[in-house]
């Protein structure tokens, strides 16, 4: 059910996204995607840094050119547990000046976690904050941090949580 309502999202989303011309004949989806490599830490006493990589696409929201929208697919692996997330992260970018735009909205996700003995599907939540710096035209670089919330996880006979907080770097090209 939580995979449905994810993918549902996310594909709205996405076909909204196309039929601007409905509102707006001045609507400009400006598309990206970026690259994006940083850490992970899971907020347990006993949990450590791990390397995060992952894709990210953007997109101007259908309502207002202030709100990007950010599709997120990250991927870690700490020892025998691995785990990969789709998330959808709108933000509300301020510029600061012609080049550089800061940003900072929720973020909703599903995740896949994998022991290596058993695997669940667990829906995530938080809040994080962006910074953009236009290159030229079509190149930019960035960071993101956020905070994420989870529900527990049941792996091999254990419920836990995986809240974490995730800061990343990324460099991506605008279509």
């Amino acid at each position: 059910m939580k995979k449905t309502i994810l993918f549902s999202l996310l594909a709205s989303t996405l076909l909204m996204a196309e039929n601007h011309t409905v509102l707006d004949d001045s609507f400009k989806m400006d598309p990206s995607l970026a690259l994006l490599i940083g850490t992970v830490k899971g907020t347990n006493s006993y949990a450590h840094a791990e390397v995060i990589y992952g894709l990210e696409y953007g997109f101007n929201c259908l309502v207002s050119d202030m709100l990007r929208q950010q599709v997120q697919i990250t991927n870690y692996k700490d020892k025998n547990l691995k785990m990969t997330e789709i998330s959808v992260n709108p933000h509300y970018m301020i510029n600061v000046n012609s080049n550089m735009q800061i940003g900072f909205g929720p973020t909703l996700g599903l995740a896949r976690v994998d022991n290596s003995q058993d695997k669940d599907t667990i829906f995530t939540y938080g809040a994080g904050g962006s910074l953009v710096q236009n290159l030229n035209e079509t190149l930019f670089v960035g960071a993101e941090a956020k905070y994420e919330w989870s529900e527990d996880a049941s792996l091999s006979g254990v419920n836990d949580n995986f809240n974490n907080v995730k800061i990343f770097v990324k460099a991506g090209y605008r279509f």
